[in-house]
């Protein structure tokens, strides 16, 4: 087994946290200085990557203050860490549910302009990211068998559920439903005719969808792994939390690869 002291976790925090805010950075920098980079999905998925940069930034600083000063974790666990990174993580799970429905609509009706979907998802995810986060505030803590300000061992299934669970579990299966939904569609021969238009944007889309998928799915089978554990009173082991650290830390720097193998050929 390796062996990870509280100083080792933070650190790996700290470097994977550093390696997605330079990259969702680079993105946003790029995204602004390039008009061509702001056509549909980029445009929709850049407000991911935004939320992103929020929630490895809060993990980031979370993480520093923690090499600084040792073993005061809810100091700097407060009620503004945990509503930065509460609202930042919604928000992302919520814009990636954006784009798989925006996926599905497209694959629906070729004909549709996805942009007219745009008022109607800041209208349901700002909302919805900001009362999660305002109920996080008063039952927020740091959380030792995942090294981040979570909800209390404690707190009850509802809240969990209604917290993070319902927005990551939801988004994961629908876009497993969606990718299966829009597969079976494509191969219809009358399909291949209409959505031949849309090919190149199709692709995107589906890279989009997918490789956030298969993040999601292996870090969240990470995740319940180590609560497993920590509910039965396991010794936890050192390879999941050093597996969790890097991947929870890497949510904006998978983004920013995602947005450079689909929108690379705009850049040049």
């Amino acid at each position: 087994n390796v062996y990870l002291t509280d100083n080792d976790v933070s650190i790996i925090f700290v470097i994977c946290c550093s390696c997605s805010v330079l990259m969702s950075i680079l993105v946003l920098y790029l995204y602004l200085k390039h008009k061509d980079l702001r056509s549909f999905p980029a445009n929709i998925f850049i407000w991911r990557i935004v939320c992103n940069l929020f929630a490895t930034g809060s993990i980031l600083w979370l993480h520093i203050s923690l090499l600084q000063q040792a073993n005061i974790n809810n100091i700097y666990c407060n009620a503004t860490m945990g509503f930065v990174f509460q609202f930042s993580l919604v928000s992302s799970v919520l814009w990636y549910a954006s784009l798989v429905f925006s996926f599905y609509k497209l694959v629906a009706n070729p004909f549709l302009q996805p942009m007219k979907l745009r008022l109607l998802y800041h209208s349901i995810i700002w909302p919805i990211s900001l009362t999660v986060a305002i109920i996080s505030i008063f039952y927020n803590t740091y959380r030792d068998a995942f090294h981040l300000c979570w909800s209390p061992p404690d707190a009850s299934t509802t809240y969990n559920w209604f917290t993070t669970y319902f927005w990551i579990i939801g988004s994961l299966v629908m876009g497993i439903a969606v990718l299966i939904w829009t597969e079976l569609k494509v191969k219809k021969p009358r399909s291949k005719l209409t959505l031949a238009s849309r090919k190149n944007t199709l692709r995107r889309h589906r890279i989009y969808v997918f490789v956030v998928l298969v993040y999601w799915i292996i870090t969240g089978s990470i995740f319940a792994a180590i609560h497993v554990k920590e509910n039965l009173v396991l010794v936890e082991e050192e390879i999941l939390v050093y597996a969790f650290s890097c991947l929870a830390s890497f949510m904006g720097f998978v983004d920013g690869i995602i947005f450079f193998m689909t929108d690379r050929q705009k850049l040049k």
